[in-house]
């Protein structure tokens, strides 16, 4: 079937790195990796990518919780792509970071294929962003999305509602933030508390070291 979230088919998934070194309260992905952001070399991915293009695949998703933590190693995919005249098309849908990413990258990315990317913002309010320990500078953040945009890319971002304490003027914010930074695609879930996070510890009193 076609499907309007693709440029091409087949698709393959693959994931080139594990685990995250950030600290969102609310995240699991902690508790089942740990902290240590560890990654496939560079030329390991371009062979599997390469691989899976001989098979006969065309478009590659990267499912990774966070690709870019290394950005030199997403610079020596990309221009590793482009050397071996990989014609394909990747997405990031699980997420990339976004504080991670400035022109010169993007640019590089859209070269070898790269079209979609999905960021996780969380929230558009900067106290929040605080408070949940996501820390990003959302002016900045609106900035890479818009020359996301202008390059050509399919933006995503993911946000969540329900934070404790979160006002009702703080989640507008949230709203007018994907609005004013032109995304294609904001995603807004409910807040899920897994076991595991720090916020699971917080709402069930649990001390941890």
């Amino acid at each position: 079937k076609n499907s309007p979230f693709l440029m091409r088919k087949p698709l393959a998934h693959i994931i080139t790195s594990r685990g995250c070194p950030n600290n969102c309260i609310f995240c699991a992905v902690r508790a089942a990796w740990g902290r240590r952001w560890i990654a496939r070399s560079a030329k390991n991915v371009v062979d599997e990518i390469e691989h899976l293009y001989d098979l006969g695949y065309r478009e590659i998703h990267f499912n990774d919780d966070n690709c870019s933590v290394n950005k030199t190693r997403m610079y020596e995919i990309c221009n590793d792509i482009l050397s071996r005249d990989i014609d394909i098309k990747i997405a990031c849908p699980t997420g990339i970071h976004i504080n991670t990413l400035d022109k010169d990258l993007l640019t590089l990315m859209k070269e070898a294929g790269f079209y979609r990317l999905c960021f996780g913002i969380e929230t558009g309010n900067q106290e929040m962003q605080y408070k949940i320990k996501k820390n990003l500078n959302l002016d900045k953040a609106k900035k890479v999305i818009r020359t996301a945009n202008k390059l050509g890319y399919w933006t995503a971002a993911t946000f969540i509602v329900g934070f404790s304490g979160e006002t009702k003027e703080q989640l507008n914010d949230t709203f007018e933030f994907a609005k004013e930074s032109e995304l294609d695609f904001p995603i807004y879930y409910n807040l899920q508390i897994q076991a595991g996070t720090e916020l699971w510890n917080l709402t069930h009193n649990i001390k941890t070291s």
